[in-house]
């Protein structure tokens, strides 16, 4: 491959801080924020500080508030959408931890919505009570906001966007144990390689939502994080649950837009292309069902019909509760023509969130030493087979504080500073010296249409409905693929572009092998050939990691 760029691997800059935290959606920033208490901290962007999947969540956060609420309300909520496969010590930490961390977020400058009586709080699928705190339709965003502010304020807090993370880099320390050090990094701004060695290391990068084309994820979440995690000897678990949104805009060539669930519990509803009334009849719950009934049944309703959609229907709400109580999605309708006050919205589920990721304890802590993970990146056991409603944003923060906690009682500056100390970069890459972070144009065009590729083929082949043959022909092709991608032709390419698609054929790759293996169907994970849910599989649990490729099936206890 002609490389039209290349740098010498000893010419590369270093940057050094206590702490490294890879992300900047409400996990990072939290982390950020509170590690700064304990010295250095530096910020990972892979784009915009402000584009992250945290700041496109419209519902809300849940936690217990009202005195009609209880944990244990709050806790059979997300174990019965779970399907029975959360890990229940994780949920119980979170909901547990989630009011205290919901005060903290105010204390920060949050605004949720209020009444006369308190606070606004809303219902969404799966919930049993009103526990969902919101700022308008944009909650995400206020949080996001309100933690860049102060993010602002710190001086120990340096953050630097458009920083993709190629690799994680270990260092042996005294007793022979490999300890993640730090990163390599493509700075897109100066369109430069560099080292950034720290400490502590936490990972904070999103999902993997772009493995789909449909999907309500940014066009950054291409499972950077966790495939740099897997390829560092991380365990990966849980990569079979891939939740679909129920309710995406469906227009075409337009991007799937969220319509957020909580449209749907304050009294929207979905009909069919005979302007009937379907959810009823699939489940008690009809338009409040956890996510993984609501999406199945809009497939089926679609798949009976000659639409390629359902449509949302508020036409019967109030007209000015509806601009005032959701004004993002209604500007953001009109924009389409959409009157979400007088018009049928059409919808089709979109890839929206991933239950599994980098296997990780109370304590944030991975299972290699130096990295932590919280937010989306992690897999703390608490969506289980698919996730509740609002959960993730208290996910995050519930688990960065562990993090911090843990890190605050265990930190011992001199001695862990002496291990990002360490400027040799023998563990970087082989014993090639000329690297290149370019790729030609021909090279461009070829790597962006096998990325158009493997999104439409997960999308047709792996995601709501799977069986057995798609998944084993589908599997077939991403390994022709990602061999190839690993092929001489990109020896010693650390562009971002190539990378990025590494890391999606990766990802693609486990969660195809994961859905093969599990032989049952579980909430977001749905197998024609065994449509029923299994009880020898409820706390079992598919791990991959460097040594384990084909997966092992595991109990966690």
């Amino acid at each position: 491959m002609k490389q039209s760029t290349s740098i010498r691997k000893d010419d590369l800059k270093i940057i050094k801080s206590d702490f490294l935290i890879i992300g900047s959606g409400i996990a990072g920033l939290y982390s950020a924020l509170k590690l700064s208490e304990l010295g250095e901290v530096c910020v990972l962007t892979k784009a915009d500080k402000n584009e992250s999947n945290s700041s496109y969540a419209q519902g809300g956060i849940a936690a217990v508030i009202s005195e009609k609420d209880s944990f244990a309300a709050h806790y059979n909520d997300t174990v019965k959408a779970g399907a029975g496969h959360c890990y229940q010590k994780s949920v119980e930490l979170m909901i547990k931890k989630g009011p205290e961390r919901i005060k903290e977020l105010i204390e920060l400058g949050t605004d949720f919505d209020i009444q006369n009586d308190g606070f606004d709080l809303t219902k969404e699928g799966g919930h049993s009570r009103r526990r969902i705190l919101h700022a308008g339709d944009a909650t995400g965003s206020e949080i996001s906001q309100s933690l860049l502010t102060a993010v602002k304020k710190e001086q120990n807090i340096k953050l630097k966007e458009n920083h993709f993370v190629i690799k994680l880099l270990q260092t042996k320390n005294n007793e022979d144990v490999k300890k993640i050090t730090g990163v390599l990094v493509k700075n897109s701004d100066k369109d430069e390689l560099l080292l950034i060695r720290a400490a502590v290391t936490i990972m904070a990068a999103g999902g993997c939502g772009q493995l789909f084309s449909r999907s309500s994820n940014p066009e950054l979440t291409t499972g950077d994080g966790i495939a740099a995690a897997f390829r560092a000897g991380a365990e990966v678990i849980d990569l079979e649950f891939m939740q679909f949104h129920p309710t995406a805009l469906a227009l075409p060539g337009k991007r799937a837009y969220l319509i957020s669930e909580s449209i749907r519990g304050e009294g929207g509803i979905l009909i069919n292309e005979k302007k009937e009334r379907f959810m009823p009849d699939y489940h008690p719950d009809a338009e409040l069902a956890p996510r993984d009934i609501v999406a199945r049944a809009i497939v089926d309703q679609v798949s009976k019909s000659s639409f390629d959609y359902v449509y949302l229907d508020l036409t019967h709400l109030d007209s000015s509760y509806l601009q005032k109580r959701f004004k993002t999605i209604y500007q953001k309708l009109l924009e389409f023509d959409l009157d979400i006050t007088k018009d049928l919205i059409p919808v089709y589920p979109a890839a929206h969130y991933l239950m599994g990721g980098i296997r990780t304890d109370l304590n944030g802590r991975s299972t290699i030493s130096g990295l932590f993970v919280c937010g989306e990146s992690a897999w703390t056991g608490v969506h289980g087979a698919n996730r509740l409603a609002s959960n993730s944003l208290l996910e995050a923060v519930v688990f960065a504080a562990q993090i911090y906690n843990y890190v605050k009682e265990n930190w011992r500056q001199k001695k862990d500073k002496s291990t990002y100390l360490v400027t040799e970069k023998s563990d970087i890459f082989n014993d090639d010296q000329i690297i290149s972070h370019k790729l030609t144009e021909p090279l461009k065009k070829e790597l962006e249409n096998l990325k158009n590729k493997i999104q439409q083929k997960m999308t047709q082949k792996a995601s709501i409905i799977r069986s057995k043959v798609e998944l084993e022909n589908l599997l077939d092709w991403v390994n022709l693929n990602n061999n190839y991608l690993q092929s001489k032709k990109f020896k010693n390419n650390y562009s971002q572009q190539l990378w990025e698609l590494k890391n999606q054929f990766l990802i693609a790759k486990l969660m195809l092998k994961a859905a093969l293996i599990r032989k049952e169907s579980r909430g977001a994970h749905y197998r024609k050939n065994f449509p029923v849910k299994k009880s020898k599989w409820a706390q079992k649990y598919i791990l991959f990691n460097r040594d384990r490729r084909e997966g092992k099936i595991d109990v966690i206890k």
